[in-house]
């Protein structure tokens, strides 16, 4: 999986940022899929660290915190979630700064 020799060379960050890239989704994991009848459960199973994983027939997923109700479908699905699990919240991704403003578009009235 790693070349470990290749690893000697890099700074902790990156070595930290390599293991992280690596781990596939199912490493989140920290439950069983339960039935989307049992959403009023979440509550019991939410701590700091921890969202859900909604999964609908079709195999599509979405994450949430725990709601009150079940969240609202995002576009693209056809059918409502069918089951939950928790998973462990990733870590944040940082995006890029954003670019410099360009000089030619100062005092423009668009």
């Amino acid at each position: 999986m790693f070349n470990y020799c290749k690893m000697e060379r890099m700074t902790v960050s990156a070595i930290v940022y390599a293991v992280v890239a690596a781990m596939s989704a199912e490493q989140w994991v920290m439950g069983d899929w339960k039935p989307i009848a049992d959403w009023a459960q979440c509550a019991e199973m939410a701590k700091p660290g921890i969202i859900f994983e909604l999964r609908n027939a079709d195999g599509q997923s979405m994450y949430s915190s725990c709601e009150t109700i079940v969240p609202a479908l995002p576009v693209g699905w056809k059918s409502p979630p069918k089951e939950f699990r928790p998973v462990r919240q990733p870590p944040p991704q940082h995006s890029s700064p954003m670019p410099p403003p360009n000089p030619d578009d100062r005092g423009s009235t668009k």
